[in-house]
């Protein structure tokens, strides 16, 4: 992934020339840069993995303006400025800084001097934006925008900076309020945009979504592939879902169609309390937000989710079940089952794989422990059909309905041995690991004190009894 900053140049020239340039490479996932009228705290916030946090792909920015020029025939000034590049090339721009304010101090009508000591002031500001010190990159931004003139660098350090503080905010209000604050300065910025759609569909405000999302692929940004499907998606949805109800129930928003499915309504709000309940004792873990819940018939589920029919109930940012499986224990079992996805994408940044989902998921559900894998795994073991652990980090909804059994099963079983071998409290200890910013791999290891592949060994081992 490339990384996006500035690259301030001093050339220095025979005749006593010597500037100071700033050259836009391209920009990562990292929000473009603007600066809200007000400050903001940062804090913590998600969002669908393939829109990276605040909901961007990687995209070129364009070039900035020519470096600034000073001319002088101070030896003074000149020998200033050879000692504040070498800072900037020593990456020292703090330091860089300070000097060029005593400098600018010095020479206060020096109009170039000070175009330059901006250029490096826009460079600091993003280098603390990427390093996470919002506030320190905030009174950078505020000064910037305060002594610079408002060209088209310190607008993108604004911007950067708006879209970093999105990210890290957990109040929905006000990061909704810093994405809009985005649009002001550059409205077809296609990070805020599809930020902003996500935001709309968890509110279940279909339309406004779709809108969002629509403006995003037109504008000039480089999007996502992903996008293009997510809107598709989102147009199914509205197509079924658009009359139907909306109750705040609890830690839950309940969608459904038609007044004789309330009671159902209230049934899954009083099975995802308990879920909430039993499920946070054992982890240690609590949802950050409200939870979609969406209920259709069985003809209105495959209708609005590009899912397989052998599928029960599905998490994609809202959990949505069909009605037809709507069985007490049945239900329970996929009510549980879907509020464990949502559990952890919504406390978990880290990439997990499918199998640790769809396994503790499985592990979770009231009737588990009447669910006997082993006969199903064997098979496939016999048939050297049994797929390896790293096999298993993708997705199982494009597999056939026979492997699927497979998969799930073995997945299953895993997490049931992983649990075995390090005590019931271990995937509490696991998951405190991954929010507190582990990678899943070195959760792993300092919970268990083996790595995956180790683990693997020991547990196809103990799978078929031979060494």
């Amino acid at each position: 992934m490339s990384r996006w900053w500035l690259a301030p140049l001093l050339v220095l020239t025979a005749m006593g020339v010597v500037g100071v340039g700033v050259r836009w490479l391209d920009a990562p996932t990292a929000p473009s840069t603007s600066e809200a009228p007000a400050a903001v705290s940062p804090s913590e916030t998600r969002a669908r993995p393939w829109v990276k946090q605040v909901g961007v792909a990687d995209r070129p920015r364009p070039a900035a303006s020519p470096a600034p020029v000073v001319s002088s025939t101070s030896t003074e000034l000149r020998e200033a400025l050879v000692e504040i590049q070498d800072v900037i090339r020593a990456g020292d721009l703090h330091h860089a800084l300070e000097l060029l304010d005593a400098l600018q101090a010095d020479h206060p009508d020096n109009p170039a001097l000070m175009r330059q000591l901006c250029h490096v002031q826009a460079q600091r500001a993003v280098d603390l934006v990427e390093g996470g010190q919002l506030a320190e990159a905030e009174q950078g931004v505020a000064r910037l925008t305060r002594e610079c003139r408002d060209d088209e660098d310190t607008r993108k350090v604004r911007v950067h900076l708006l879209l970093a503080q999105a990210r890290a905010e957990t109040d929905l209000l006000r990061r909704e309020w810093l994405l809009k604050s985005v649009l002001e300065l550059e409205p077809g910025n296609a990070q805020a945009l599809l930020a902003l759609g996500e935001m709309a569909d968890r509110r279940n405000q279909l339309g406004e979504a779709i809108g969002y999302l629509e403006r995003a692929l037109q504008s000039s940004d480089e999007v996502p592939p992903r996008a293009k499907e997510r809107l598709a998606e989102l147009r199914r949805h509205e197509k079924v879902e658009g009359r139907f109800q909306q109750v705040q129930r609890s830690r839950f928003k309940v969608h459904w169609e038609g007044e004789e499915r309330a009671s159902l309504g209230d049934t899954v709000v009083a099975i995802l309390d308990e879920a909430h309940n039993v499920v946070g004792l054992r982890l240690g873990l609590y949802p950050p937000q409200d939870i979609p819940v969406v209920i259709y018939t069985g003809a209105q589920y495959l209708e609005a989710n590009d899912v397989p029919d052998w599928t029960g109930g599905v998490f994609d940012g809202k959990i949505r079940i069909r009605e037809g499986d709507t069985h007490p224990d049945r239900l329970r079992n996929t009510l549980y089952h879907e509020y464990v996805h949502a559990l952890l994408r919504g406390n978990i940044r880290t990439a997990l794989p499918t199998w640790f989902h769809e396994g503790l998921a499985q592990h979770l559900e009231p009737g588990s422990a009447t669910k006997d894998p082993l006969p199903v795994v064997a098979r496939a073991l016999e048939s050297n059909a049994l797929p390896q652990w790293a096999a298993l980090r993708a997705g199982f909804l494009q597999l056939p309905r026979g492997q699927a059994r497979v998969a799930y099963g073995e997945s299953l079983l895993i997490v049931r041995w992983l649990e075995q071998r390090g005590g019931s409290s271990v995937f509490a200890t696991l998951l405190a690991a991954l929010v507190g910013g582990r990678s899943f791999e070195e959760a792993v290891l300092l919970t268990w004190g083996s790595d995956l592949a180790t683990l693997e060994q020991a547990w196809l081992h103990d799978l078929t009894g031979e060494p």
